[in-house]
């Protein structure tokens, strides 16, 4: 699918962006302005665009070239949900879980239709969760969060509950993950807050996303709370933000051996209570759901695949799909879509409680 359809709108942003990065660089291209959409991604997305389009001008389409990362990311996703629930489930269940991942129809169309980098970075905020709580490496896990901030913002959740794993486990882990962390993101993020801090701050650090029917802003229109709503999608999203990211890493505290499925919470979290919203965020929960409560999972697995298949669908006109021009959801998708937030809820709610789902590490 991703060498023989162009995608969605955002693929021929992505195609503008690597116009931009190639005439003027992954830093000057902050100061453009683009009639494709706003060009709001962390640093490391420039690099990856020069790579990008010089694998474009030795012959390969660029439509393909851009979703293969998240492509790859998704097979290395579900290695790591079987090595990481393996240690803690049975390896049967550790199987079907990391096949399901692996077969999810959302991360099929998301990787390979919709083209953009939200698996990317799910994968190495996974990966670096992976190595610091299972592998005991915090210099490789600093690395890997660095480089998935790199890509997106949103991992920035699942950070305070690696800090105070890497606490729990001693001075020396705490510092070499991050002073990695640091330098890395010194090195990355550095050149663009000294040259083109103003447009960076407004377009990247300041962007609240989409305004979908989703979630509690759509709930609270329901029911005619509509400053609530607006509230939640102007200064209330730090608020968010700042409870995704807290409640997390305080269970942390609590039980450094839940550090796993901590980090799952924070990003099944963010999904679930972010006020933004775009159909592709979807996968920012599917592996990390399996992490917390696997029949949970699976359900929200189950229905976001069928919201995702049924949208791509009539956005791209039927099959077969060659291009989707994303629009809005008909009332019959808002009902599916409410659906899936309340798979979801259950996934965060069950990461919670239950601690069967959640069990602590077993000896090797």
């Amino acid at each position: 699918m991703a060498a023989n359809t162009l995608g969605t709108s955002d693929v021929t942003r992505w195609m503008a962006f690597g116009e931009g990065v190639t005439d003027h660089g992954p830093i000057g291209i902050y100061r453009m302005h683009f009639g494709a959409g706003l060009y709001n991604h962390p640093p490391l997305m420039g690099y990856l665009l020069q790579l990008v389009t010089l694998a474009n001008r030795q012959g390969l389409a660029f439509p393909l070239v851009i979703r293969v990362p998240a492509i790859v990311a998704d097979a290395v996703t579900s290695f790591l949900v079987f090595e990481m629930l393996r240690k803690r489930r049975s390896l049967q269940r550790s199987l079907v879980a990391a096949a399901s991942v692996a077969a999810s129809p959302v991360l099929f169309v998301i990787s390979g239709y919709h083209g953009n980098t939200d698996p990317l970075f799910v994968m190495f905020a996974l990966l670096s969760v992976y190595l610091l709580v299972d592998r005991g490496a915090p210099i490789w896990a600093g690395l890997a969060i660095a480089v998935a901030l790199g890509v997106k913002i949103v991992p920035v959740v699942v950070v305070p509950t690696l800090l105070v794993f890497a606490f729990t486990a001693g001075r020396r882990t705490l510092i070499r993950f991050c002073l990695a962390s640091g330098a890395l993101l010194a090195l990355t993020w550095g050149p663009v807050v000294l040259s083109v801090w103003a447009p960076f701050r407004k377009d990247v650090l300041g962007y609240a996303g989409g305004h979908w029917k989703w979630g509690l802003p759509h709930l609270a229109s329901s029911m005619g709370a509509d400053g609530f709503g607006t509230w939640l999608q102007g200064p209330g999203r730090f608020v968010v933000v700042l409870i995704v990211a807290v409640v997390p890493a305080a269970l942390t505290l609590k039980r450094p051996g839940r550090a796993v499925e901590a980090s799952a919470l924070a990003l099944t979290g963010m999904l679930a209570l972010s006020p933004a919203f775009a159909l592709q965020y979807v996968a920012w929960a599917v592996a990390p759901a399996y992490l917390l409560s696997f029949p949970a999972a699976t359900a929200f697995n189950l229905l976001a695949s069928g919201l995702v298949i049924e949208v791509y669908d009539r956005w791209s006109g039927g099959f077969p799909w060659y291009f989707a021009e994303a629009t809005y959801f008909t009332s019959g998708e808002v009902i599916l879509a409410l659906a899936v937030w309340v798979s979801l809820m259950v996934v965060v709610v069950a990461g919670i409680v239950d601690g069967k789902a959640t069990a602590e590490l077993r000896p090797a």
